[in-house]
Formats: C-alpha cells, sequence, structure tokens
C-alpha cells in the first residue's frame, strides 16, 4: 500500500531529507499520542480501582440464631423485625420481603444467619447497634 508521503515524494514535491523529518515528526506525534492514551488509561483505572475502594460498604455481621420475629411496619417500612443472639437484643429489619422469608424459615428451623449491616464507617457495631436497623443482606445458614 502506498502512504500519502510516498506519493509526495515519488511526484518530486519534497526531497528525501524532508520525508525524513516529516515522517520523523509524524512518528513523534503517534509516540506522543500514544504515550497520552497509555496515561489516560492508567488515570482510569486508578480513578476506578480508588472509587470501587472508596465506595466499597464496610459490613457488619450480627449473626447468630434468631431469637424472635415481631411484625412491626411502623419502623420496618410493613415488613418484620428479628433479634438474633448476635444482635445484643437489637431488633433488626429485612431488607425485602425475601429476607422475612428467610428470618421465618431460620426461626422454624432453628437454623443461624448471617445479618450484614452497614457500619455507618465504623460507627457501629452490634454491640452498640440502634434499634430497627435495616440490614443489608440475610444469609441463612446449616
Amino acid at each position: 500500500m502506498v502512504t500519502m508521503w510516498q506519493r509526495i515524494v515519488a511526484l518530486g514535491e519534497i526531497g528525501n531529507g524532508q520525508m525524513f523529518v516529516i515522517l520523523l515528526i509524524n512518528e513523534l506525534l503517534v509516540m506522543q499520542i500514544f504515550k497520552r492514551t497509555i496515561a489516560i488509561k492508567l488515570i482510569l483505572i486508578a480513578l476506578l480501582i480508588g472509587i470501587s475502594f472508596f465506595s466499597h460498604a464496610k459490613d457488619i455481621n450480627c449473626k447468630g440464631r434468631v431469637k424472635a420475629v415481631m411484625d412491626y411496619p411502623t419502623y420496618c417500612d410493613g415488613g418484620y423485625a428479628f433479634i438474633t443472639t448476635g444482635s445484643n437484643n437489637k431488633w433488626i429489619c429485612p431488607a425485602s420481603e425475601k429476607g422475612n422469608a428467610i428470618v421465618l424459615a431460620a426461626l422454624a428451623a432453628n437454623k443461624s444467619v448471617d445479618v450484614y449491616i452497614n457500619n455507618n464507617n465504623d460507627a457501629i457495631t452490634c454491640q452498640t447497634l440502634p434499634s430497627y436497623v435495616k440490614s443489608r443482606y440475610i444469609i441463612i445458614r446449616a
């Protein structure tokens, strides 16, 4: 394939020395664009890693056996509230109807549950848990 520069040289409009300078400048520009592209990609990767690192919610696990379940629609968005052996006798609200079902199944089968709650940047623990805090997700254990 004949490039535009080769056609210009063939027509005699530019000499070989000038062609060398033009190609050298062209290569330098391509390298700078390539370096900028790599730099931009590296910056984007660093930002994405940083964003995912800082946006990762820290959850605490107030796991244990379900001790009690209560229908308390006022505080739990129309759902149930429950206490585990690890929640320091504080009521927890499941995040969804499926969470309500998991809690009832765990109570009926005397199974343990892992109850993950956002710790608000280390502001709360299972020992300092406020009542009627909303869980992020619940896992039933065998």
